[in-house]
């Protein structure tokens, strides 16, 4: 599934790492100075990333 997250999150601009036990965690690479609207952006983009994730394993079992 995070795979599929980071692969949605970069079309959509957003670069993430994978982390963790089988590559099961996302990172999230922030500049070290962000402003709120910019994190609002990004949660948006990452928010449309994993419902696009979760349809595309759902359609791959159906």
């Amino acid at each position: 599934m995070a795979t599929r997250i980071q692969q949605a999150c970069f079309k959509r601009g957003l670069i993430v790492e994978l982390g963790g036990r089988n590559a099961s965690m996302i990172r999230f690479l922030l500049p070290l100075i962000i402003n709120a609207e910019q994190v609002d952006a990004v949660a948006s983009r990452v928010e449309e990333a994993i419902k696009t994730a979760k349809s595309t394993k759902e359609n791959a079992y159906a």
